[in-house]
């Protein structure tokens, strides 16, 4: 087949939804038995893997919803923050830390890190202050 006649994305995009509306058997055919080929190679995702992102998507549901509200960081007081879980059974049990304290919390044992993430927190923290609209 000659694709060089779609000169613009748009094009191609229409003739391939078309394609795929006159031929879904033989579409759906090729997609299952490529589901079938990576599933042998990689498995379905573990049930740990399953619950952690669960669990994401259950807090990130929430905090949209206002149902949770972001706090500060426990450490530092720092506003952008990441959620960590400490235990994906609690999916809405979180603590709260800024990107430099949890990263401190999983990279504990690696050593060098801590003072790479001062240096780039405290160029992102000037960025911010000197760009953010008041």
């Amino acid at each position: 087949m000659n694709l060089s006649k779609y000169t613009t994305r748009a094009a191609y995009n229409a003739y391939y939804t078309e394609y795929r509306k006159k031929n879904r058997k033989k579409v759906r055919k090729y997609h299952r038995e490529y589901m079938r080929r990576v599933r042998k190679i990689k498995g379905y995702l573990a049930h740990t893997t399953r619950k952690k992102a669960n669990a994401r998507k259950m807090l990130r549901r929430y905090v949209a919803n206002g149902k949770v509200i972001k706090g500060a960081c426990e450490k530092c007081g720092e506003k952008r923050v990441h959620a960590h879980h400490s235990n994906y059974n609690y999916p809405l049990r979180v603590r709260w830390l800024c990107h430099l304290h949890h990263n401190q919390l999983h990279f504990k044992r690696k050593k060098g890190i801590t003072s790479l993430l001062l240096k780039k927190r405290k160029y992102s923290q000037q960025w911010y202050l000197k760009n953010k609209k008041l």
